[in-house]
């Protein structure tokens, strides 16, 4: 959780930063945590964040999660995009067909009119659908001047996906939002990339240039070798043959690892350490 940690003191320190972590790391909860902590103080009515994703399936994926974490909280949440509903009765209809697949939040807003008339507090969206609430009219209410200030957290997810001319679209788009918003110098803009292996520098010129401001960090992964394994159960010729073979711990590490230690005992660990070192195919299906 190391880089969470550095996500969320970055965060509230007032930076933008990118967070180069795997996939499945917990990128949503290093930007999530932040997000959730300004808008449960910032109680004034606007929206606080507004969460970018690239494709539709994604930014269901997120706001589901999203959702069912504000549950109770107070807080409102929207996705905005082409397949939103427009009236509150569509909206209404909608919430009664999830709740047939799946638990509905009370902090979700399902329809246009809803969003327009009471902004929720974090705007889930794509960078299309962005540029048409900046400048279609009906959607002017969005960011009101009333609003100005209120807005501190935009989160572009997959940020690699943001190169050549889409690239200088969203980066207009982004300096745009801070004069719509009266944001200039306190938006704090959190780019993630599972697929960035660049270098950490190379990784903050692209940042800045797609941000037009400063990234103070690029946070990475931290990768640490596990202890040795306790192989004192094994028979001694066979922990030595387990030892003399260079992959020979990791072998039977990782088998351990897949099972969650449900196969511990001395015996069961013996037959498990044989297998590994008889096994030699290197079909990754076998695998």
């Amino acid at each position: 959780y190391l880089h969470q940690e550095e996500a969320l003191r970055a965060a509230l320190a007032g930076e933008s930063f990118v967070v180069a972590t795997g996939t499945g790391s917990g990128k949503s909860l290093a930007f999530g945590m932040p997000i959730l902590a300004y808008a449960l103080t910032e109680r004034r009515p606007g929206i606080k964040a507004v969460l970018v994703y690239p494709m539709n399936a994604l930014a269901n994926s997120q706001y589901r999660d999203f959702a069912l974490r504000l549950h109770g909280s107070g807080l409102r949440i929207a996705l905005y995009n082409g397949e939103t509903p427009y009236s509150k009765a569509e909206g209404q209809a909608l919430r009664e067909r999830l709740l047939l697949e799946r638990p509905v939040s009370d902090a979700e807003v399902l329809s246009r009119e809803e969003i327009r008339q009471n902004p929720p507090d974090i705007l889930m969206t794509n960078y299309v659908q962005l540029e048409l609430l900046l400048t279609r009219g009906e959607d002017r209410f969005l960011f009101p001047p009333e609003h100005r200030g209120v807005l501190r957290y935009l989160v572009l997810d997959e940020v690699h996906t943001y190169a050549g001319l889409r690239g200088a679209d969203v980066a207009l788009l982004i300096r745009r939002l801070r004069q719509h918003t009266g944001t200039t110098k306190s938006l704090q803009v959190i780019g993630t990339s599972a697929a960035v292996d660049r270098g950490e520098e190379a990784i903050r010129r692209f940042a800045e240039n797609l941000f037009g401001s400063p990234v103070a960090r690029v946070i990475g992964e931290y990768l640490e070798d596990p202890p040795p394994l306790d192989l004192s159960h094994l028979p001694e010729e066979l922990g030595e043959a387990v030892r003399a073979r260079p992959d020979g711990e990791k072998r039977v590490r990782r088998v351990l690892l897949y099972l969650e230690g449900a196969l511990a005992e001395p015996r069961t660990l013996s037959e498990l350490a044989q297998g590994c070192l008889l096994y030699t195919s290197p079909s990754p299906r076998d695998r």
